[in-house]
């Protein structure tokens, strides 16, 4: 399984984790990743709040949503890694291409060195009691800034996206 010491690559751990279960919960610890994680378009991940962090190596994302996603859960998690995404959405062709839906994002902490917290259309989601860009301990993205959301919101007569109790600091570009 995957050891989150911060040191050791946890991704194929993870992976195989997430691709077996519908729900997936992550101890205390640091879980280094050197490349994207794949979630099920139901996916729940849980974590205990700051002590449960995915932090990437790589450039690019960390947990990528498949289009067609219903009800994806992430809480109680914090995200990290110089140059990366923290959740973002295939963009393979599809009806709900790039789009997020009727996800909670809920007590998730996107650090600073972030390029964005979450790159995605929304649809139908909660994000409430998560923080952009508060924590880190790495270097504040200077290159693009950090982007809290890099986010659509689907129009629609009745859009019912949601953003409580949700704090933006160090974040510009």
């Amino acid at each position: 399984g995957a050891v989150g010491d911060g040191i050791t690559d946890d991704t194929a751990a993870i992976q195989a984790c997430i691709t077996a279960n519908v729900k997936v919960f992550f101890p205390p610890g640091t879980y280094l990743i050197s490349q994207k994680l794949i979630m099920r378009t139901d996916s729940v991940l849980t974590g205990v709040g700051n002590g449960s962090r995915i932090k990437g190596n790589h450039a690019g994302v960390l947990l990528e949503f498949p289009i067609n996603n219903t009800r994806c859960v992430v809480q109680d998690i914090s995200l990290s890694g110089t140059a990366c995404t923290g959740i973002a959405v295939a963009t393979t062709a599809g009806p709900l291409q790039g789009y997020l839906y009727s996800a909670l994002i809920e007590r998730v902490q996107f650090w600073y060195e972030l390029d964005y917290g979450i790159n995605a259309q929304l649809l139908l989601c909660h994000i409430t009691n998560s923080n952009f860009g508060h924590f880190g301990n790495g270097t504040v993205n200077t290159t693009n800034g950090f982007a809290g959301l890099k986010a659509y919101a689907y129009y629609q007569p009745v859009n019912a996206n949601r953003l409580s109790h949700t704090g933006f600091e160090n974040c510009g570009g």
